[in-house]
């Protein structure tokens, strides 16, 4: 049977702090290519030196209440959406997020 001296766990748990740094930011700096390539669902364009890519989660139909909007009356806003050739009363809301991603050197 092992016996654990004070010492070697001291020890260990040093060189378990010392090295856990080094561990984690190892994989935080991995790095893949940059992907370059279009699909549905996402557009990818470069700035620079920075991908940027334009993921889009679809759209969601939202009934109209009177208190959606505030201070703006309902028959206001089913105007504007009239005006814009968006349907009335079932105003959708787009869902889009915007990746960016640096090379690395």
């Amino acid at each position: 049977m092992s016996m654990f001296t004070r010492r070697a766990v001291l020890a260990g748990g040093a060189a378990v702090t010392a090295l856990s740094p080094l561990a984690i930011g190892s994989a935080a700096q991995a790095a893949a290519p940059l992907g370059g390539k279009q699909a549905p669902g996402w557009y990818r364009y470069k700035v620079g030196s920075i991908e940027v890519t334009a993921v889009t989660d679809g759209a969601r139909a939202n009934p109209l209440t009177d208190t959606l909007i505030r201070n703006v009356k309902k028959e206001d806003v089913n105007k504007v959406l009239e005006a814009k050739h968006l349907e009335k009363d079932n105003p959708n809301a787009r869902t889009d997020a915007a990746l960016i991603r640096e090379e690395m050197p």
